[in-house]
């Protein structure tokens, strides 16, 4: 994390708030690696 003035700024994997920080989990019997995954699926489909 970086704080930026009043912001606090999430910039890599180590960061628990990341998208992409590492986190294994399932929606819809699809397998993911990362919320970063997740939001660029959900992107191409919406």
């Amino acid at each position: 994390m970086r704080k930026i003035g009043n912001f606090t700024a999430f910039f890599g994997a180590d960061d628990v708030f990341s998208n992409w920080h590492p986190c294994r989990f399932t929606y819809h019997a699809v397998a993911f690696t990362s919320v970063e995954q997740f939001m660029m699926v959900r992107r191409e489909v919406a």
